[in-house]
């Protein structure tokens, strides 16, 4: 019963998808062919030094795999000022990356994508990249009116607002290969796109004082994170448990330390009330982003399905288990993969 229900689920995941994709390519192709003609594109001049970098999806997992893109595109840069559109997730983890000279928070709708147009009327943009091969309205409206000499965006090569396009197999390629060969389409072939986080100090110390006590008894730190942006990739309560147990039974010397954000934690402290044990620890308080993300900086080892925390234990060099789904035609754990 249970495969039938799975199988039952999968069929219109598929449906559903394929019907966000149809509405999606003519959204595409009725503003293509409203803006493609009037794209503004400026010719060579010494005084367009400026870079421009859309991160719109606000997707945290993405935004991160794109920090050493950022890096290197900077460091072949040095003198150009690199400037870089995102939502607010990304914001936490970008503001601190000494590779962006300015950055900013981009809302969903045609007011606030207004604004960002008024906000780079003083900018002299040499370059703009589109860093998602998903178009949406607002990332078109702001390709097209924003002045460049290049515009590159990934795949879309029938979207005339863009002068060049990155070609890979999205079902197949590693998403370093999509940012590989944006640099290399610009002349950079020697690139390390090692994933980066920097965090401050502060934030480093809160996650101190609570680790503080399993530290000063040498216990080894675990982080669990049961949560994904997709429900269907989310640890149950089942298999959340399981591996608590599993760990715990064999290991004298560690604590579990469970990430969530504010919902989450309500779920989680649900989960401690059906199975309650002293080493696997949950801080409620411990709800922000970057919190918890100094929390991952202490550990020893971090278990998560394939989700952002992935990338992010990849950006401090954590070792990982992460957990793939395979049953679709993406190959996951290939396009996923942690970097580094």
């Amino acid at each position: 019963m249970k495969n039938i229900f799975k199988t039952f689920d999968q069929i219109i995941r598929n449906l559903n998808y394929k019907r966000i994709n149809y509405f999606r390519k003519i959204r595409i192709s009725v503003l293509n062919r409203l803006l493609s003609p009037i794209s503004r594109f400026s010719n060579i001049s010494t005084a367009a030094n400026d870079i421009l970098v859309m991160r719109l999806d606000d997707k945290l997992g993405d935004s991160v795999t794109a920090t050493g893109f950022l890096r290197e595109l900077k460091k072949n840069n040095s003198s150009s000022r690199l400037v870089v559109l995102c939502g607010a997730g990304a914001f936490k983890v970008y503001s601190n990356l000494k590779s962006i000279d300015q950055i900013f928070t981009v809302k969903k709708g045609f007011i606030s994508t207004l604004k960002t147009l008024s906000l780079l009327r003083k900018f002299h943009f040499k370059l703009v990249i589109n860093t998602s091969h998903i178009l949406t309205p607002q990332v078109m409206i702001l390709s097209c009116f924003v002045e460049a000499q290049k515009k590159i965006t990934f795949l879309n090569s029938q979207v005339k607002i863009f002068s060049n396009f990155v070609n890979y197999q999205p079902l197949k390629d590693s998403i370093i290969h999509r940012f590989d060969q944006t640099l290399k389409l610009l002349g950079y072939l020697d690139n390390d796109l090692k994933y980066e986080i920097i965090l401050k100090d502060h934030e480093k110390q809160m996650a101190k004082n609570l680790l503080s006590e399993y530290k000063l008894k040498q216990k080894k730190i675990i982080i669990l994170n049961s949560f994904a942006g997709a429900k269907l990739r989310n640890f149950n309560f089942d298999t959340t448990k399981s591996i608590v147990q599993k760990i715990l039974n064999e290991q004298s010397n560690v604590v579990i330390v469970s990430l969530g954000n504010e919902g989450d934690q309500n779920i989680l402290e649900n989960w401690q009330k059906q199975y309650a044990h002293p080493s696997w620890i949950v801080f409620k308080q411990a709800t922000e982003l970057m919190l918890n993300i100094a929390l991952v900086e202490q550990c020893d080892l971090v278990i998560t399905p394939d989700t952002a925390w992935v990338h992010i234990a990849s950006a401090l060099q954590k070792k990982l288990v992460c957990v793939y789904r395979e049953d679709t035609d993406e190959k996951n754990s290939i396009i996923w993969a942690p970097f580094g």
